[in-house]
Order: structure tokens, then C-alpha cells, then sequence
């Protein structure tokens, strides 16, 4: 067999084929970039360079600068024009004709390129680059399914090039430690070295010296860095570092997680993500957290061993006992003073008196000639915190010793205007005399000093500063602030402020952190709540509680709330409500029913118009979940009654909207339509913004139930847009998926799939990064889109553009928690790996999904697996199980009450039958 011929340069352009689905996003991988094609290509950035001069000259190439992912500042990066994609396609048609080697099952065949494409991508569950297949032809080696599979777990997605950083300092300046920087760095370019431990005194410059290594690789590899605090947690940690490879592409972690796995048993899973990825690990004050996270630890130390491309960096105070026990797998770098040259130059750097005495008194201790530099060398010492205790603390002015006071007591480094009225001046200060620095998030005291700030602090002034704090956080908007603000006040003792943060903060805190509240109000004891009473504390964790859902522990404090409210008292209602809302959404629809009636009859003594309607509404709603829908339609009457008399626009359009649902249930679209379209009125007169997004969500499925495809089309988007004006992101980014969807079936597939690229690179529709928390940018909007679009990409055959996807450009239902939707996405992938070819894929990949429906009680959703299900073994020819798949989905069906679903499933069934 004749050995394939390819140029660099046309397999340059191969490779700018394959990315050119990146060229319109607002952020590209890495790929695009110079790097990026020299890693693609196995050669040297400047033979690129050389290479893409006439490739641009001729008009096949152009650049720009973008922003790229992982890189601080926008690179310039490169695709092709219209006429360079017209000469790679003829490249890659002429290459797929090409033959190469391929064995299998024992056997070797010559087989076009194309059909080794197709076959490989069968065998490993991926559509694998075609530079894979041509630089094995080329070599004239034989390519197999097994081979294809190694690939695919050594091979690292350009696009993985992202940082994470929690806690890393700035750099501002940077003196000596050329030695020590030179070993690290070659150390993480080395492939028998996995673990550095730098260790070293306080303050002596080992955080400053990895975030300039931090810096150095920044763009090049994907980079993680983590400071410990006294108070984290193994569970903290690893949710964090799970979401970093799950942005990765790299899921096993954060599934363990999801489902429960006690963090000693999670050793397999971080193996298996760290031989996926190409990353350095940043792991600082390890000396805070060693003692507790011991094990951790030593998993991760022996995952990334195992991993062949995971560096990790223990960065301590003390050097630990974990590093691999052979010399070449870790390396042990100390932290000493610096040498006297570049001692020397850090005090050139300064105007000072004396620099001589400084040099002399300062030790090469970098810390410590900061604080001299800023305040003079003082008599000969060698510790910070004698210095600091010596020579600066007794004479600091009284504010700015409030300054540190204040900045010791924040858990995390904040704005300046956290330090209430002090003045900027101040700040300036302290910051030149180096005792404070600056991070991402805004200014903090180093640790050695916090520590010392803290324990100078009597109990009195320790209680002041945390309600100062507390104060500070609570006039912030920010729900994580909110949370900032209930830990200060708890942590002063000052049970009535954080009763009154909790109470009034309880929807934004029940949303963003019900965990960590839920661990907090459970420290607030009874008795000690002020003017609030103590049962709102009780109702708010079982709101928690529901929120993470523990529903049996939010039933018994929603109990234990009750029991605390007399009979008679209007407050009963809202608590019984609640029982009865969670009742229902457990089926116990008996009980929630009887909840409901008592909480009607609570809000009709206290003559509460607002809780009247809402209950009848409730009642309502069981009632035709009972399936009496005479007995909900007089339900709703009453409920419009009540509403009408009070003139409550909102709630009118409420109860027009459960009437509308309720004709169209009986077959009257007509008198629904009528409804759906004065609700709407209603609702938008009241300006009851999440009011109207509901009415014209339901409308526009009446519409498209009746195929009136383009009005359904424009009242989504409708509802989108009210979603977003009621705040709620996530439903308006659900809402364009849908329409997205709909413009499919009208045959507006391109249309639709830019809709949705839209929609996910809309920075209106993306969460913000908090302020003292890192908060997830994603949420289950994020993924209905991707979900979608995923869809899209594979009905417009684009299999490896809707692969890429999932696996590489989303943050999944997994790290939602949401089964369901975690379930939607592994049937896409089924579909995909069916339309591939790979039914034996297809087949694990939905079994998986049946076994996460099964454990949420999706009965909607085993209707779709199990029909997929019978459909691909009817395809492997197993018909027998086939039969038993779509017997399952006809039994699903009927307990849902989805009689089309049902007679569908029955129609399959006898058709398998027949056939067999």
C-alpha cells in the first residue's frame, strides 16, 4: 500500500477546518491560536508561523484577535477565508478517497480514510480528527479500534486551556528566586515528576513565587488554584475542584458527588479525570488543612502520579509527609531568604534612608523589608511578627489599625468599601508599608498578620468588628453577601440581626446557598430571636431543606414550625400552606388536600384576600391532579370571585390562567384561547412580569398542540422576554430553547441553532461571578439550550459539532443536580451514538438514563427511554426485548395518564409481535 502524501500546509488547513466551528464565537479555544495549531500539528510555534505567512499572502487564511479561553489578554488568532474552506474540503475529500490500514477483529483491510472515520468513530464513541487517521497513514502504521480508544483518553480538547483561581495573590513586584522558579517550571515540563512541595517560613514569598509560575503557564495549560482556610472542608474543596474538571469536559467527580459517594471512596473517579486532562493543580496553606485532609491528599497525589499529565503543588508553611516515596516523582523545593543581590534590588526598588542598615536588619526576609521599607529598619530582628509586634503595631494610628482589625475579621478578601469611612489615604498606606495586598476580589491581610491582628483582639472588640462586618454585608444586594452578613452576626453572637438577615433574606438565600444558611440557622438557638419569632426560623429551614430535597426533614421542621403557632394565628396559614404544597409534591395528595382547607380557613378568619385566592387556587389544582374537574373549575370560580372584588389584577389573570388550562384539558381550545388571552391582559396591566411569562408559555403550547407553529414561535419569545424582566434568567433562556425547537419543525433549522448559539453567548443571560463566593455562571437555562442545540446540531447531521457540545462547552445537569435533565442529555447522546451507528453505545448509554429516572420517579421520561429503547433493539434484532421495553413504556404511560403515549407503546408492541 502506497503511503498517503500530505503537505504541513494542507495539513494546517485540515486543522482549520475542523475548528472552523469556532470562528463566531465570542470565546475561542486555544486551538485558534499559533500554540494551539503547533500542538495539533506535533511541531514548533515558528514552524506555524512560517507556514501561515503564505497561506494569508494567497487569501486562504485571515487572523484576528479574540478573546481566547484561559488567556488573560486576546490573542491573535486564525481561520479560513471562503476561499481557503472551498481548498481544505477538496483537501480532505481527496484525503478521505486515500486508503490506509485498518485491523480489526483480527483482520486487516485497506479502507478509504472516510470509512475509517465512520468505523472509528463507532469503536470509540467520538468522531476523532481526521489528523489522528492521516499522521497514522502517513507513517504506514495500521490504525484499530483500540488504538482510536487510547486517543481518545490521552487527547486533550484544545479548549480545556481555562484557569480557576480561588484565593491566588497578585504579583506586584518580583525579585530573585530564579533558582528556585527554574526548578518548579522544569519540574512541571517533566514527565517522570508529578508532585513540588515548596515550602518555606511565613511570609518568606512561596505564595508570591507560584502565582508568578501561575502567571508563566497562564494560557498554556489548564490551571486550578485553591488557598485553604481553617474552616474548609473536604466537601468544600472537592465540589470545587469537581467543577473545574467538569468545565473541563471531565464529569466523573462531580457524578460521585451527585450521587452520594463518601469522599474516601472517590479515588477511581479523580483517577479517571486526571488521565483526561492536561492541568497544573495549585494547592496553597496545605499546612492549614494537612492534619484533616490527609487522605484526600494522598488520593490526589497518587491520581496524578497515575495521570502522566497532572502536575500538583503543595504549597506549606511545614513540608508534609505525603511526596511519592521515589525522588524522581516529586520534587521538594525550600524557601529561603532571598540571596543579598536580589535583597538588594527589592530595596533599590524603594527610596529609603539607609538601605545598608535596612539589608542588614531585614535578613533577606522579602516580608520583612516590605514592612521596613514602609516603616524603617528598626532594631536587628529576624521574625515578622516580632518586627510587626516590635516596631508596628504599637505605633499605628488608631484607624488604620481599625483597618486591619476589620480586614482580619472578613472571611475572604472585599472591597475597599467594606471598611466603612475610612479614608483612601489609608489604604494607601498600608498598602505601601506592605501589611495589606490585593487579590482578585479586593484587599486582605496576609495570614501571618491576620493571625497575629486577631489574637490581639479581646473577645468585645473581636463581636464589634463582626457585626461591623455583618452590617457591611447586609446593605449589600448580593445574595452571597446576605450569607457574609448571617456568619458575622452569628459568629458575634448577635442572634437577633442574623435572625432578621435570615428572615428577610430567605428567598435569595434559600436559592443561591441553602446548605451553608441551612448549617448556620441551626446554630441560632430558640429564645434568642427578637422580634422574629423563632418558628419563621423553623419554616425557613424547611424551605432549605425542600430547596436540597430532604423532604422528609422539611415536613418535620414545617411540623415543628406549626406546632409553635396558636390555632387562631393568622401566621398558621402560611406554615400549613407549605406542608401542604410538599404533601402534594409527593403525591400524598389526600393529605395535602385536608393542609390545604385548613390554611383556606386560617386566611378566610384573618380575612387575608391574597391567601384566600392562592389556596383556592391550590385546592383547585389537587382537585384536577384528582382528577375532579368540576370540583377545580369551582375552585378557580371562587378564587376569579374573590380576586374580582379585591380588583387584584394579578391575581384575576392567575386564576384565567388555571381556567384556561383546565378548558383545554376538556377539549374546549376555543374558550381557553379566550382565557389564555385575558389572563395576559390582566397580567400585563398589574405588571406581574412572572404572571405573564406563565400565560404566554401556556398559550403558546395550546397553540402549538393545534400546529399554529409560528404563533406558538412569537408568544414564546414573548415569554422569554417577560421571564427576563421577572429576573428569571433560567425560564427565559428555557423558553428560547423551546422556540428554538419549534422553528425546527417549521424547517427554520438554521435559524434555530443560531437562536440558541445566541442565547448562550448572551452576557445578559448569564449569572455574575459573586463577590465573596465563586457562584456557578451556569444554571439549568444553560442547559436546556445546550440540550437543544445538541438536538439541532444532530438533526442537521452535524454528529461531531453536537459531540463536541455536550462533551466539551457546557457545565451539565450533573453539576445541577437535576436528574431529569441529566436524563435528556444522556438521550441525546444515545440518539447520536444510534444515528452513528453505535447501537451497543446507544443501548448502555440509555440504560443509564432508565436507572436516573427510575430513582426521580420521571414516569414522562422512562416513557421516552424505554420507547427509544425497543426502537434500537428492534434494530439489534432482539425483538423479545424490544417487546419487553415497549411494554414498559405502555405501562409508564398509563400511570402518568399520556394515553397517546400509551397507544403509541401498544402499536409497537403488537408491530414486534407481528414481526416476530
Amino acid at each position: 500500500m502506497a503511503r498517503l502524501v500530505i503537505s504541513q500546509n494542507e495539513r494546517l488547513l485540515l486543522h482549520l477546518l475542523e475548528t472552523d466551528k469556532y470562528r463566531d464565537m465570542a470565546q475561542v479555544p486555544m486551538t485558534l491560536c499559533q500554540e494551539g495549531i503547533a500542538k495539533a500539528l506535533g511541531t514548533k510555534v515558528h514552524n506555524v508561523s512560517r507556514a501561515l505567512s503564505p497561506l494569508e499572502a494567497d487569501g486562504l487564511v485571515t487572523d484576528r484577535l479574540s478573546h481566547v479561553q484561559g488567556a488573560r489578554r486576546r490573542r491573535r488568532t486564525y481561520v479560513l477565508t471562503e476561499k481557503g474552506r472551498v481548498a481544505a474540503e477538496a483537501i480532505r475529500e481527496r484525503v478521505e478517497k486515500s486508503k490506509a490500514a485498518w485491523q480489526e477483529d483480527g483482520l486487516t483491510n485497506e479502507l478509504p480514510i472516510g470509512e475509517i472515520l465512520r468505523r472509528a468513530s463507532v469503536a470509540s464513541g467520538r468522531v476523532p480528527s481526521i489528523l489522528e487517521i492521516v499522521d497514522t497513514a502517513r507513517r504506514g502504521g495500521a490504525l484499530a479500534p483500540s488504538v482510536i480508544v487510547r486517543k481518545e483518553d490521552k487527547t486533550i480538547p484544545d479548549s480545556m486551556i481555562l484557569e480557576r483561581s480561588h484565593g491566588r495573590p497578585m504579583v506586584d513586584r518580583f525579585f530573585g528566586r530564579v533558582s528556585e522558579l527554574s526548578s518548579i517550571m522544569e519540574a512541571l515540563s517533566s514527565e517522570s515528576t508529578s508532585v513540588v512541595q515548596v515550602h518555606g517560613m511565613p511570609g518568606i514569598g512561596k505564595s508570591t513565587l507560584l502565582s508568578k509560575a501561575y502567571d508563566a503557564l497562564s494560557g498554556k495549560r489548564a490551571l486550578f488554584w485553591y488557598t485553604f482556610r481553617e474552616w474548609d472542608s473536604e466537601e468544600v474543596f472537592v465540589e470545587t475542584l469537581a467543577a473545574f474538571l467538569s468545565d473541563l469536559g471531565c464529569r466523573r467527580l462531580a457524578r460521585s458527588l451527585k450521587t452520594g459517594t463518601m469522599i474516601s471512596d472517590m479515588h477511581p473517579q479523580i483517577v479517571g479525570d486526571f488521565r483526561s486532562v492536561d492541568a497544573v493543580l495549585f494547592l496553597d496553606d496545605v499546612h492549614k488543612v494537612a492534619d484533616r485532609m490527609e487522605l484526600l491528599l494522598t488520593m490526589l497525589i497518587d491520581a496524578v502520579k497515575a495521570s502522566a499529565s497532572v502536575k500538583l503543588i503543595l504549597i506549606t508553611r511545614t513540608a508534609v509527609h505525603l511526596m511519592p516515596k521515589h525522588a524522581s516523582e516529586g520534587l521538594s523545593v525550600e524557601v529561603g531568604e532571598l540571596d543579598r543581590k536580589s535583597a538588594k534590588e527589592l530595596v533599590a526598588s524603594a527610596e529609603v534612608a539607609d538601605p545598608d542598615e535596612l539589608l542588614r536588619a531585614g535578613h533577606g526576609h522579602p516580608m520583612l523589608l516590605n514592612l521596613m521599607i514602609g516603616r524603617g529598619a528598626g532594631s536587628s530582628r529576624r521574625d515578622v511578627i516580632d518586627y510587626f509586634d516590635g516596631e508596628i503595631y504599637s505605633s499605628l494610628p488608631a484607624s488604620e489599625r481599625r483597618v486591619l482589625e476589620l480586614l482580619s475579621i472578613y472571611r475572604n478578601a472585599v472591597p475597599i468599601d467594606a471598611l466603612e469611612d475610612v479614608e483612601y489615604e489609608t489604604i494607601s498606606l498600608l498598602r505601601r508599608r506592605s501589611l495589606i495586598s490585593e487579590q482578585d476580589g479586593g484587599i486582605w491581610v496576609h495570614d501571618l498578620l491576620r493571625d497575629y491582628m486577631v489574637s490581639r483582639l479581646s473577645a468585645k472588640m473581636k463581636g464589634e468588628a463582626h457585626i461591623a462586618a455583618g452590617r457591611y454585608c447586609e446593605s449589600r444586594p448580593e445574595a452571597e453577601c446576605k450569607l457574609e452578613a448571617l456568619q458575622h452576626f452569628i459568629k458575634a453572637g448577635r442572634w437577633v440581626e442574623a435572625s432578621r438577615v435570615a428572615v428577610v433574606n430567605g428567598d435569595q438565600l434559600a436559592e443561591e446557598y441553602p446548605s451553608e444558611t441551612h448549617s448556620l440557622l441551626s446554630r441560632i438557638p430558640e429564645g434568642e430571636t427578637g422580634e422574629v419569632p423563632f418558628f419563621r426560623l423553623l419554616h425557613l429551614r424547611g424551605r432549605l431543606l425542600e430547596g436540597m430535597g430532604r423532604h422528609e426533614e422539611a415536613l418535620a421542621d414545617y411540623e415543628s414550625s406549626a406546632s409553635m403557632i396558636p390555632e387562631e394565628d393568622e401566621d398558621r396559614a402560611m406554615v400549613i400552606e407549605s406542608i401542604a404544597r410538599l404533601q402534594a409534591e409527593t403525591d400524598e395528595l389526600s393529605k395535602s388536600m385536608d393542609a390545604h382547607q385548613e390554611a383556606l380557613a386560617l386566611y378566610e378568619k384573618a380575612g387575608d384576600v391574597d391567601g384566600m385566592v392562592r389556596e383556592w387556587l391550590n385546592i383547585g389544582v389537587v382537585m384536577r391532579r384528582r382528577g375532579e374537574a368540576n370540583g377545580a373549575r369551582e375552585c378557580y370560580g371562587k378564587a376569579l370571585s374573590i380576586a374580582t372584588k379585591a380588583e387584584n389584577r394579578a391575581a384575576q389573570g392567575a386564576c384565567l390562567n388555571n381556567i384556561a388550562i383546565l378548558d383545554w384539558e376538556e377539549g374546549k381550545p376555543g374558550d381557553a384561547e379566550r382565557r389564555f388571552r385575558e389572563s395576559m391582559r390582566f397580567a400585563h396591566s398589574a405588571k406581574d412580569h412572572y404572571g405573564e411569562a406563565k400565560v404566554l408559555e401556556n398559550y403558546a403550547q395550546l397553540c402549538r398542540s393545534f400546529n399554529r407553529l409560528d404563533e406558538s414561535r412569537q408568544l414564546l419569545l414573548e415569554s422569554s422576554d417577560a421571564y427576563f424582566r421577572a429576573s428569571d434568567v433560567s425560564e427565559s433562556k428555557k423558553l428560547r430553547a423551546q422556540c428554538a425547537e419549534i422553528m425546527a419543525d417549521m424547517g427554520r433549522l438554521a435559524e434555530a441553532i443560531e437562536l440558541c448559539r445566541k442565547a448562550l453567548s448572551d452576557r445578559a443571560l448569564r449569572r455574575r461571578k459573586g463577590l465573596l463566593h465563586s457562584v456557578s455562571p451556569y444554571d439549568s437555562g444553560d442547559t436546556h439550550l445546550i440540550l437543544t442545540l445538541a438536538g439541532l446540531l444532530r438533526m442537521s447531521g452535524d454528529h461531531a459539532g453536537a459531540t463536541a457540545l455536550i462533551r466539551e462547552h457546557v457545565r451539565t445537569a450533573e453539576d445541577l443536580a437535576d436528574p431529569v435533565l441529566m436524563a435528556k442529555l444522556k438521550l441525546e447522546q444515545a440518539m447520536i451514538a444510534e444515528e452513528s451507528g453505535d447501537l451497543a453505545g446507544s443501548v448502555t448509554v440509555l440504560d443509564e438514563a432508565d436507572e436516573i429516572l427510575s430513582r426521580a420517579g420521571d414516569r414522562e421520561g422512562l416513557i421516552a427511554v424505554h420507547m427509544r429503547l425497543g426502537t434500537v433493539r428492534e434494530k439489534l434484532g432482539e425483538l423479545e426485548v424490544a417487546a419487553h421495553h415497549y411494554s414498559e413504556a405502555a405501562r409508564h404511560a398509563e400511570i402518568a395518564g399520556n394515553q397517546k403515549a400509551r397507544l403509541i407503546a401498544l402499536d409497537n408492541l403488537r408491530a414486534t409481535e407481528v414481526g416476530d
